[in-house]
């Protein structure tokens, strides 16, 4: 992507991570493959959709096969691609919740599915004084 090529480009210091939102209904391919060629972290915000998640039927169909949430398997779906999730939530029984993801892997068809749930124009949070996204 053409912003990661010219902050590295032009940053003094060396860039560690990209904090992007980033979840299964965004399709941020171009920003993964961008990351990797500079050898940066992808930090992920927003990563349960603002707990959209929760209602999504291919979600929720691939949880009950784990014994899961859908917002653990959103989770599980962005650690496999290597990405750090940083989900938000003010209720606390979520936190545990949130955590308890590592006690299961996505076979390659469950994140093939979760990943055919992104779109280009899947943001949801587009302010605007964000530039024009490549």
């Amino acid at each position: 992507m053409a912003l990661i090529d010219r902050a590295v480009a032009v940053c003094p210091e060396p860039l560690v991570c990209n904090q992007v939102e980033y979840h299964p209904y965004l399709d941020q391919t171009a920003v993964r493959a961008a990351c990797r060629a500079h050898d940066l972290a992808l930090v992920a915000y927003s990563p349960i959709a603002k707990g959209s998640v929760r209602g999504d039927e291919t979600l929720a169909a691939i949880a009950r096969s784990h014994r899961k949430s859908a917002a653990q398997v959103c989770l599980r779906w962005l650690i496999q691609q290597g990405a750090v999730a940083i989900p938000r939530t003010s209720k606390i029984e979520r936190l545990s919740e949130n955590i308890d993801v590592f006690d299961f892997e996505l076979a390659g068809e469950e994140m093939a599915s979760i990943s055919a749930l992104g779109r280009p124009d899947g943001r949801l949070t587009d302010f605007g004084f964000a530039p024009k996204w490549d």
